[in-house]
Formats: structure tokens, C-alpha cells, sequence
């Protein structure tokens, strides 16, 4: 025995509405995915136009190379301030 008209127009209108679901769901990863590449670009402009980068990895060297310059001056500020305190620290 099948099954009835009814029962089968019950489940057609569920495919569809099971099918619209899905379509508006990637719809609206599609949209999400947009918008987070926007963001990416936007930062990869901002990047270029303030450091003069063109991509990830050339930013993380540029982090690198500064954060190398940042430790040698410290180190030459502090060697220069200990100095200073040994020269003028008693007058203070």
C-alpha cells in the first residue's frame, strides 16, 4: 500500500521548505563570506598604505624587524640611562 495524495503533498511542501531554507542559508553565508572578505581588503589596503606591505607575510616580517629594532634600543637606553645615573645619580 502507498502512500495517499495527501500524505505526498505534505511531503513535497517539506523538500521545498527544507530547499528555501537551504537556499537562504547560503545565501547568507555568501553575504557573511562578502562582507569578511571587505574587511580583509580594507586591512590589506591600511597595511600597504601605512607600512608599506602587500601581504601577510611580509608584514609579519616587518613586525619582526621592528621588534628587534624596539629590543636593541631599549637595551641602548638603558645601558645609556645606567651611565647617566653612575655619572649624575649622587646629584639628584
Amino acid at each position: 500500500m502507498g502512500m495517499d495524495i495527501s500524505s505526498k503533498g505534505k511531503m513535497m511542501t517539506d523538500v521545498v521548505e527544507e530547499y528555501r531554507n537551504a537556499k537562504k542559508r547560503v545565501q547568507e553565508l555568501n553575504a557573511e563570506r562578502d562582507r569578511a572578505q571587505g574587511a580583509i581588503d580594507q586591512q590589506m589596503k591600511t597595511l600597504q598604505a601605512d607600512f608599506g606591505v602587500s601581504s601577510i607575510e611580509d608584514a609579519e616580517k616587518l613586525l619582526k624587524d621592528l621588534e628587534r629594532q624596539e629590543s636593541e634600543l631599549k637595551e641602548e637606553f638603558e645601558t645609556s640611562f645606567d651611565s647617566w645615573k653612575d655619572k649624575y645619580g649622587d646629584k639628584l
